[in-house]
């Protein structure tokens, strides 16, 4: 039963992810990538079910996730760049009316790895 509810959860958050037809030919691979990307996260790490759930800290996790694993996956600005996709996604293609307020300067991210490996403020 849990493997069936797992499975309904990863297509429930791909359904969400899911481009329309017009759309896919306004963005390029390199875009689709990011977006699953996002989803793999999001269902491996995450127990979301709703995009209108991902907030700014798991998208800061996102990031984090990604500088301690050593950037394997996607560099730095592989994962930065996710991020803006998805929140293009969420604004432009999803309209959601509230988008993650997200600090992606260098500065700002590096700072909050380097204390407690925590990314974005410490509050």
């Amino acid at each position: 039963m849990k493997d069936l509810q797992k499975d309904l959860r990863y297509e429930l958050l791909l359904f969400q992810f899911q481009l329309h037809d017009n759309d896919r030919d306004l963005f390029n691979d390199e875009f689709q990538e990011s977006l699953q990307r996002i989803l793999k996260y999001i269902y491996q790490y995450t127990n979301i079910l709703y995009l209108e759930f991902v907030n700014k800290d798991i998208l800061y996790d996102y990031i984090k996730y990604h500088y301690e694993t050593g950037f394997k996956d996607v560099t730095f600005y592989g994962a930065i760049k996710d991020v803006k996709y998805f929140l293009y996604f969420l604004k432009h293609i999803k309209k959601m009316p509230k988008i993650p307020e997200v600090d992606l300067s260098v500065n700002y991210l590096i700072d909050g790895m380097n204390q407690d490996g925590r990314t974005g403020p410490t509050e």
